[in-house]
């Protein structure tokens, strides 16, 4: 925002709440977003619902894509063409039409929705990791980057290093994951007048400790795996990120939000689903038609038939039967799954 405002920008903030966020940028136009995945994970969900209703559409928009990011692999970024007018233009015109870069931060970003994004967009989108007491940014991906999946390359004049976690029972050799920390000429000092929190903060060597779980991929990049605080043991043994989860999850048009949890008494994890009712409908009339029957007083009642419906088991499994089928597809490991 400080940039933004260096170079006379102008910042537009929500009118009402997340349900009109579209309306808002339509309105405001942007040429530059900030977002967090869950937000671009939802457009991603919308939009290839519809596309994936035609096969036609999908090996259109596969097509698309795929010579999308072949052209951005060599820096090329343009909105123009047969195909970018027939699968992109009216993805962009919806949040204004003007986007030129998008920063992606707060958390890891699905591949494929990476993927997407950029191909929708046609334009830079920037991974950034890092954090205030460090002094802002700590790594970012670079504009050429079709991959996705990691947080980039290290920002100048910052050093990183993986350390063992013992209260998880991790270790960076063995494990090839550790808890993150930096030092960099911008760290901060530690906190006012709060010094049992600043010795929390920084190692023996100086550097601070992010709090987060975090591994080197082959190409010298920075994965984040989760907060620390997240990451839960089963009783197995194997540790789980839920927020790894959720993003898988939360890219089923089924859901409108979820929360994975677990602990060390149960083999499996637990997720809390609030459901899209319309999307339910549609995939579930059989079942709802049922509910109907049985529940004859509720009438055309819309919410108290969500509410009747979410009490019903039966739907509960529905819902985690295409969880399950979506997470099998996009490489979740039986443990993880809810």
């Amino acid at each position: 925002m400080a940039a933004c405002l260096l170079y006379g920008s102008q910042i537009a903030f929500l009118t009402t709440d997340f349900t009109r966020l579209l309306d808002d940028y339509a309105h405001y136009r942007p040429t530059v977003l900030a977002l967090v995945p869950r937000v671009l994970s939802r457009m991603y969900a919308v939009v290839m619902e519809k596309v994936n209703a035609s096969k036609m559409k999908a090996r259109l928009f596969e097509r698309a894509m795929k010579s999308k990011l072949e052209e951005q692999k060599r820096g090329i970024f343009k909105q123009c063409g047969i195909l970018d007018s027939l699968c992109f233009r009216p993805i962009r015109n919806r949040v204004g039409g003007r986007v030129r870069v998008i920063v992606c931060a707060s958390a890891p970003l699905q591949p494929e929705v990476f993927q997407f994004t950029k191909s929708a967009f046609s334009c830079p989108v920037i991974e950034a990791y890092g954090s205030t007491e460090s002094g802002g940014l700590i790594t970012m991906t670079l504009p050429t980057d079709v991959t996705g999946g990691h947080a980039g390359s290290i920002a100048l004049d910052m050093k990183i290093k993986l350390i063992d976690v013992p209260s998880m029972g991790l270790t960076v050799k063995r494990d090839g994951i550790g808890e993150i920390c930096v030092i960099s000429p911008a760290n901060t000092p530690g906190y006012y007048k709060e010094s049992e929190k600043t010795k929390e903060l920084f190692d023996e060597d100086g550097f601070i400790r992010m709090g987060d779980i975090g591994r080197w991929t082959a190409c010298g990049t920075l994965q984040i795996v989760d907060r620390c605080k997240n990451i839960f043991k089963l009783s197995q043994g194997e540790y789980v990120a839920p927020e790894k989860v959720e993003q898988v999850y939360a890219l089923s048009p089924l859901v409108l939000n979820v929360y994975v949890d677990g602990n060390s008494l149960y083999s499996h994890t637990v997720a809390v689903v609030v459901p899209n009712f319309e999307k339910l409908q549609k995939q579930f009339p059989e079942f709802f038609d049922e509910l109907l029957k049985e529940n004859s007083g509720i009438g055309s009642d819309s919410k108290k038939l969500f509410a009747e419906a979410c009490r019903k088991k039966k739907l509960a499994k529905l819902i985690l039967n295409e969880l399950n089928k979506l997470g099998a597809e996009k490489g979740l490991k039986g443990f993880e799954q809810a």
